[in-house]
């Protein structure tokens, strides 16, 4: 997994990573409305022994470390729909290791233990189109609460960098979720890599009008079967001087482009601020004081 740049590789010498992708059918009841498996009853059995799972993929398909149990709940439509629930537990197994039964609590089925392949390249889960960029002297955000609308307020300054505001359309390849019905990514995995080499994190983005540094988006399939395009807005802060940039997803180069930050963008006064610079406003205190001034040191040189 990658996120804010970091990325996680889960790797045990000696052995390959296995994951079982479950499609768990409880036998419903209309006194069985639930069924629970915990996670130390979840294992692969082999010849050398029972294997705990390491790690599962949540439901939108990010890859988490550590066991979770199977639990499932009773839908309203069991009888005319009947739903089976997915389930993708990870185990590290023997790399010779060729079958092995995979238990679930009292239920089993014997499984094969496929030649590991490549490692997935994040690229080509999605593509994606830079459709602007832009500046900002700052990010705003606006809290409602049931009818209570407050006027935005300022979330996120440069603090001496460049606010980029960065405008994506993203286009999925193939559903990531268990059942295949979606494609899930969220800001946090989208990152620039800056023309030095100098890596920044996105910041966030604005979502419901709320700034959100973990922005998640779902990209349901049409009623067509395929997943459509998606478009939104990602900040970063990035230095002046920067000339060119790439963009990444899970720390794959997914797009690229050119910058000119040579000057950053002006910030903005607060409103009623004099300017620091030039004459005073015609009319203000500060003007008419200079204009008293003046009309006494020109009477003084007349007297002379």
């Amino acid at each position: 997994s990658a996120r804010y740049g970091v990325t996680a590789t889960l790797a045990v010498p000696g052995k390959i990573l296995v994951m079982v992708n479950a499609a768990v059918l409880p036998q419903w009841t209309e006194e069985i409305s639930d069924a629970r498996v915990e996670d130390k009853d979840v294992k692969l059995e082999t010849p050398q022994g029972g294997i705990p799972m390491i790690g599962y993929f949540q439901e939108y398909g990010e890859f988490e470390v550590g066991s979770t149990g199977f639990s499932a709940w009773r839908r309203g439509d069991w009888k005319e729909k009947p739903y089976a629930q997915p389930y993708r537990p990870v185990f590290a197994v023997p790399a010779d290791l060729k079958t092995a039964k995979f238990v679930l609590g009292s239920a089993s089925a014997e499984i094969q233990i496929p030649a590991p392949g490549p490692a997935p390249d994040p690229a080509k889960e999605l593509a994606v189109k830079v459709v602007n960029v832009g500046f900002t002297n700052d990010i705003k955000s606006q809290h409602s609460v049931g009818d209570i609308q407050p006027k935005p307020t300022t979330v996120v300054d440069g603090g001496g960098q460049i606010l980029l505001e960065m405008k994506i359309k993203v286009t999925p390849a193939a559903a990531n979720n268990s059942d295949g019905s979606y494609f899930y990514y969220g800001a946090d995995t989208f990152g620039l890599v800056l023309d030095k080499g100098h890596y920044v994190p996105c910041l966030g983005q604005i979502q419901w009008n709320q700034f959100n540094q973990k922005a998640g988006h779902t990209i349901s399939k049409g009623s067509d079967g395929t997943l459509k395009s998606e478009e939104s807005t990602i900040y970063f802060a990035i230095p002046p001087g920067v000339t060119s940039y790439k963009l990444t997803y899970r720390s794959a180069v997914v797009a690229e482009g050119k910058l000119q930050t040579t000057a950053g963008p002006e910030p903005t006064p607060p409103a009623g601020t004099p300017p620091t610079t030039g004459a005073p406003p015609a009319g203000s205190e500060e003007q008419k004081a200079k204009d008293t001034l003046k009309n006494v040191m020109d009477g003084l040189k007349k007297k002379k």
